[in-house]
């Protein structure tokens, strides 16, 4: 059976703490400042109870620290006045972000020793529409960007995507892929992963709801893996429905159910084709 990359932890907080590094009239790119703030999230699987994954430490407006319980790992945010500027990992490695005026250019990821990921964006009428990745496959654990950008759940379409086509490499490998991202409006509802040198594409569209993702314009959760199926790009409403093909004939669609309290999530329940589902509770300062 799969294993989930939570949407709390790769799915729900891609769509919903996802730094979505998208643009939106009131906040930069890189900046999180939402009305509600998570606290705790806690996931029950089919095949585990429920328990605590994540804590989340702020200070004012400004989220601090992510604790990961279950990995024993956490991830400190710094910031350059309100955007965050740097990601540090508990074992040593960090990212890094730069940006030209209000936008998001470079995102670069480093182990102890040296770079080993780095993403750049292009815009488009104030959005994120195409990341080009260049990284070095199988080395050391490291939270994906995208996941901020993007969102958990955009990032985990893409990274399952991705890696369909990765376990056929070799480790240590450097290699390039690129995502086109559609919008409608502050949603993202089309993704096309592009492996061009080896003719190799992917393409996912999403469905919404019309209520409040907590996550929207976060920059958190960036997973360890090239894309672990938490697109760095968040959008403003709740994933319901990610269906994906490839190149390579495969088809496959996840679905998602929402409980809420005053619009916010308090409940995520997702269910794949394997008949699997994970559970995802937040809660909130």
């Amino acid at each position: 059976m799969k294993k989930f990359t939570h949407l709390s932890v790769v799915t729900f907080i891609a769509c919903f703490f996802a730094l979505s590094f998208v643009a939106c009239n009131e906040q930069n790119e890189g900046e999180y400042n939402p009305d509600k703030k998570i606290s705790r999230i806690f996931v029950e699987t089919d095949y585990t109870s429920k328990y605590l994954d994540e804590k989340w430490t702020w200070i004012e407006d400004k989220l601090t620290r992510i604790n990961y319980i279950q990995d024993e790992y956490f991830e400190d945010f710094i910031y350059d006045g309100n955007r965050i500027k740097t990601v540090r990992y508990s074992d040593g490695g960090r990212m890094e972000f730069t940006y030209i005026d209000n936008y998001i250019d470079k995102i670069e990821v480093y182990n102890d020793q040296a770079c080993i990921r780095y993403y750049n964006f292009t815009h488009s009428d104030k959005k994120i529409t195409r990341v080009v990745c260049n990284y070095n496959y199988g080395i050391s654990k490291a939270s994906n960007p995208l996941d901020l950008i993007l969102g958990k759940v955009v990032a985990e379409s893409c990274a399952k995507s991705i890696a369909k086509f990765n376990c056929k490499k070799a480790s240590g490998e450097w290699d390039t892929y690129s995502i086109d991202i559609t919008w409608d409006g502050n949603n993202i509802i089309k993704t096309k992963v592009n492996y061009d040198a080896y003719s190799y594409t992917a393409t996912s569209t999403y469905k919404y709801d019309d209520k409040i993702n907590p996550l929207y314009n976060s920059m958190s959760h960036l997973e360890e893996g090239v894309w672990n199926e938490e697109l760095l790009f968040q959008s403003k409403n709740n994933v319901i429905e990610i269906a994906t093909d490839n190149s390579g004939g495969e088809y496959w669609k996840d679905e998602f159910v929402y409980y809420y309290e005053d619009n916010y999530p308090k409940q995520m329940s997702l269910y794949d084709d394997d008949g699997d589902y994970e559970f995802t509770f937040y809660e909130y300062e």
